[in-house]
């Protein structure tokens, strides 16, 4: 009966056909991590301690080059449910809302087809408690990495609850070490979140939930390796000394690159940026001892699927399921001095993918490009129905049958910017602004070199272009509407009680500093002048304390005071402050006994990648927007003490 079972199977696989009397459908065991590359892997890593993985890879369909299409994580879920690319549900990052209206649902099409579904763990839909068609979910859904994180009542917080305890434990430790985000796991093994899903999911095969004729999907979905690095100490030890795979970048790299790479590098981990760009001698080991945590992370979830995996093999279905295995989306770890995803980048968008069914497919290595696309309509095949004329991506179960070949590119999009992988090539347009990235994967695999304005790859930029307009032809206008990248402020007039954000404001980092004002201070007063902030971590502050002149200077967070000896308010004056590159600060004005010198720290540190990712304010009269840090001991909502008739700020080279 098993030999004629499986002689069914594979009768359904060449004639299509979905009779229950010819094919008893496979249950699907799909488990997912969260910031695995496709180079975390033992097989490309040899160092990285994963035996169940090691042995699934060794037995199973490998698909060596499979992307995430939108490297980030409710974007990734969103096209893996869909089957659609993100350029049609429109969820381009986080945060954004539901699939459209009447967009097939892999768990509600799989149910149609007489499946039983049930998801364990992150699936990161909006809202995050959703059913989305499962019959049954488990929710762990995000680990967390703030104190807003331990708001969420779902079936984790009921696990920590019930042994006294809240994510709020473990993630006041968060940034208790020296590299934000990156710790031992501070409480019992057992109360880490992927350790509650490997063991919800052992628990649920070992019950009855899954139990009934109808075949099932299980999704498992873990929350790592993604951020924070918490794993139990015994997980990551091996590491922590270890001679890891450095960072792969260069210097000036971001430069040249388009906004949205620096945009990555200071948005979700501006915290660890602001270490590296601190002290950059230290980064190489930084990022090194994030990549041991990391994949101390990928160790600990490897202990969790072997659980799955035993608890699996006691069930007398066990033979009928098939298991799958990629992740959502990777992260650099420093590749482009970048930690997170985000980016097209290939540690973010190339991903592992893996399918196991050593009964039915053997092992194998496919070459060709797949994508999480192709994940919807593979289900769909395997549960019987070929009807996915709606979905972008294509089944893998011919390409694995050796019948059709993987494809000859991959897909990406993400922050409304599109990019396509081939064999050589990985070309890139962004948006709004007119900027490109192509990279000749044969000479720079690392993708470290930027070559899109080089006349000697124009025509595969035409070509690659034309392929990117194929795909998704409303790009082709969305290309001509795009402008020109922006030219920086350097000087900027202000008046009483203005308060100016983003391109309005001169970038400050590197460069000289001179102001100009007209203005007349009350008696004694104190309050703000004129106060430049960037990121809440650097700029300056004209103010006055008493009735004296002060200029605070802020470096890395630090404030640092010069105050002028000579009290002149109650009067107009017209001054002149100055601050070189060399940080001489001069104060000079026909109302003062002579200039006034200062050796100061300035300039304010000048950071990798595009200014315009750095927020930016300047503000005249006002101590800004309340949730800045004033200066000396000026209150949030101070005002000037007097008036201030004009003011220019104005960038010196």
């Amino acid at each position: 009966m098993r030999v004629l079972g499986i002689l069914s199977f594979c009768i359904f696989l060449v004639i299509g056909c979905s009779s229950p009397k010819e094919y008893k459908k496979p249950n699907i065991l799909f488990i997912t991590t969260d910031c695995q590359a496709w180079e975390d892997v033992p097989s490309i890593s040899p160092f990285l301690e994963m035996p169940t993985l090691e042995k699934l890879m060794s037995e199973g369909v490998v698909f060596e080059n499979h992307y995430s299409v939108a490297p980030i994580s409710m974007p990734a879920r969103y096209s893996i449910i869909s089957g659609r690319y993100p350029h049609y549900h429109k969820m381009m990052n986080d945060g954004g809302n539901w699939l459209p209206e009447n967009t097939p649902v892999l768990m509600e099409k799989l149910s149609e087809a007489g499946y039983k579904t049930a998801g364990i763990g992150k699936m990161h839909f909006k809202p995050w408690e959703r059913k989305a068609g499962f019959d049954y979910r488990i929710v762990a859904d995000g680990q967390g990495d703030g104190s807003s994180d331990t708001l969420k009542k779902d079936d984790y917080y009921l696990y920590l609850q019930k042994a006294g305890f809240s994510r709020w434990d473990y993630l006041k430790n968060s940034d208790s070490g020296e590299i934000p985000g990156l710790l031992d796991w501070p409480l019992n093994d057992t109360l880490n979140i992927d350790y509650y899903i490997g063991k919800e999911t052992a628990d649920l095969l070992h019950g009855n939930e899954l139990k009934e004729k109808s075949p099932w999907f299980l999704w498992v979905s873990f929350n790592g390796p993604q951020h924070p690095w918490d794993a139990p100490a015994k997980a990551t030890d091996k590491y922590k000394k270890a001679n890891l795979p450095k960072a792969r970048y260069l210097a000036n790299e971001l430069n040249e690159k388009p906004f949205d790479a620096s945009y990555a590098r200071y948005s979700f981990s501006k915290n660890i940026a602001n270490l590296v760009d601190e002290d950059s001698r230290d980064q190489d080991e930084i990022y090194r001892q994030i990549r041991a945590g990391h994949y101390g992370k990928l160790t600990f979830i490897d202990q969790q699927l072997q659980k799955i995996l035993d608890a699996l093999k006691q069930r007398d279905d066990f033979e009928n399921t098939i298991l799958v295995f990629s992740s959502v989306q990777g992260a650099l770890l420093g590749d482009h001095q970048i930690i997170q995803g985000g980016v097209s980048y290939k540690r973010a968008s190339h991903v592992p993918m893996v399918i196991w069914w050593p009964d039915h497919f053997k092992r194998a290595e496919i070459k060709g490009f797949t994508s999480h696309v192709d994940i919807f309509p593979t289900f769909m095949e395997l549960a019987g129905n070929l009807n996915t004329e709606l979905l972008d991506g294509k089944s893998l179960i011919p390409v694995i049958e050796r019948k059709k070949d993987a494809d000859n590119k991959a897909f990406i999009e993400i922050l409304d910017d599109y990019s396509v992988v081939t064999k050589n090539y990985k070309l890139g347009l962004y948006t709004p602004y007119r900027e490109g990235e192509l990279y000749d994967l044969k000479k720079d695999p690392n993708e470290l070199k930027n070559v899109f304005n080089e006349l000697a790859y124009q025509k595969v930029v035409d070509s690659l272009t034309t392929i990117l307009f194929d795909f998704y032809p409303p790009l082709s206008q969305i290309m001509e509407n795009r402008i020109d990248y922006p030219e920086l402020k350097k000087t900027i007039e202000l008046k009483q009680g203005d308060n100016f954000h983003g391109d309005n404001v001169p970038d400050l980092q590197g460069a000289g500093l001179k102001i100009l004002v007209d203005l007349m201070l009350k008696k004694d007063a104190t309050g703000p002048i004129v106060t430049y902030d960037i990121d809440n971590l650097h700029g300056f502050s004209l103010f006055s304390q008493n009735g004296q002149y002060c200029v605070g200077i802020r470096y890395w967070g630090n404030d640092m005071i010069y105050k002028l000896p000579e009290d002149i308010s109650g009067k107009r004056i017209k001054m002149n402050i100055e601050i070189d590159r060399n940080g001489l600060l001069i104060f000079s004005s026909p109302s003062l006994s002579h200039k006034y010198k200062f050796q100061t720290k300035w300039p304010l540190p000048e950071r990798p990648g595009k200014a315009e990712c750095h927020s930016k304010m300047i503000c005249a009269g006002i101590s800004g927007d309340g949730w800045m840090k004033p200066y000396g001991n000026l209150n949030p909502t101070a005002e000037m003490d007097g008036v201030l008739y004009s003011c220019l700020v104005s960038k010196m080279e």
